[in-house]
């Protein structure tokens, strides 16, 4: 059985439906940030934090082989907010394939 470290991070994961929609609900707030419109902001991998809630960075693909690291909060009542955006460093490989059919390999996050 594994255990949970309350205030600790999870190891990186292949994003989930769930985090799919967690990003689709902070996108307009990544794109006020950024001064840019996403056409395509899909979500690859994520790594969570439980706190008083659940703090999420995740690694976005937002085309052109750029990704973002975007940091959301999602309360108890699950009210989503982004708490921070910046580029990361891109995928290791180009990414065409849809993230269920990426490596299960970890990507670093930040």
């Amino acid at each position: 059985m594994d255990l949970v470290c309350i205030g600790c991070y999870t190891e990186p994961s292949p994003a989930t439906e769930e985090i799919q929609k967690i990003c689709n609900k902070v996108k307009p707030q990544v794109e006020k940030e950024t001064g840019k419109n996403y056409g395509v902001f899909t979500a690859l991998m994520y790594q969570s934090q439980i706190v008083q809630g659940v703090n999420y960075t995740i690694m976005v693909y937002v085309g052109e082989n750029d990704c973002l690291y975007v940091k959301v909060y999602q309360d108890l009542s699950e009210k989503t907010k982004m708490t921070g955006v910046e580029k990361g460093p891109n995928p290791p490989e180009p990414v065409i394939l849809p993230p269920e059919a990426l490596s299960q390999q970890a990507l670093p996050l930040k």
